[in-house]
């Protein structure tokens, strides 16, 4: 069942369901023709560059564009710990309907997206500052293993201790 509510600061304009849907109500307004009777309608949403739907809100001659699934969260989810970003559990992005957002911050956004698979992991060889392939890595801890020290494979990969030591403790780089 579809329930409205209305949306903070646009009292009496606009309403924002749990299904993720936006509408106007009938209401004044003020255009370049003067005042007049605004009838009210479901608003139709648009596709950010990054995939997310999109409003755009009027209010005293302002526009402000916003993101679906935020007004939605804003109205329909508490948020006690005062988390700033609005997750998609299923990793839809146009699924706006309350029972798939959460509130959350922004590492927990990210930790979501990689262990759905919903972005590319910006690490290890694919990173822009990467010095050493996925199998230079994988050498680098075979070697250690066999007893080189940190600073001679730091020194033979021409890069920092503390990178080496990322490497062979598994923060950085896959570990097969």
């Amino acid at each position: 069942m579809e329930i409205y509510k209305e949306i903070k600061g646009y009292d009496g304009i606009y309403q924002v369901s749990n299904l993720g849907n936006v509408k106007s109500l009938d209401h004044y307004c003020v255009n370049r023709l003067g005042t007049g009777k605004q009838t009210g309608r479901v608003l139709k949403q648009q596709k950010s560059n990054k995939g997310y739907l999109r409003v755009t809100l009027s209010y005293n001659k302002k526009r402000f564009t916003t993101g679906v699934h935020r007004l939605v969260a804003l109205e329909f989810i508490p948020n006690p710990e005062n988390k700033p970003q609005v997750n998609h559990i299923n990793g839809i992005k146009n699924d706006n309907r309350v029972d798939n957002l959460e509130w959350c911050t922004n590492s927990e956004n990210q930790r979501h997206a990689v262990k759905n698979n919903l972005c590319n992991p910006n690490y290890a060889e694919k990173h822009h500052n990467s010095k050493l392939s996925n199998k230079e890595a994988l050498n680098a801890r075979a070697l250690f293993k066999m007893g080189f020290t940190n600073k001679e494979l730091a020194s033979y990969y021409d890069i920092s201790q503390s990178a080496m030591s990322n490497i062979l403790t598994n923060k950085t780089y896959i570990n097969k």
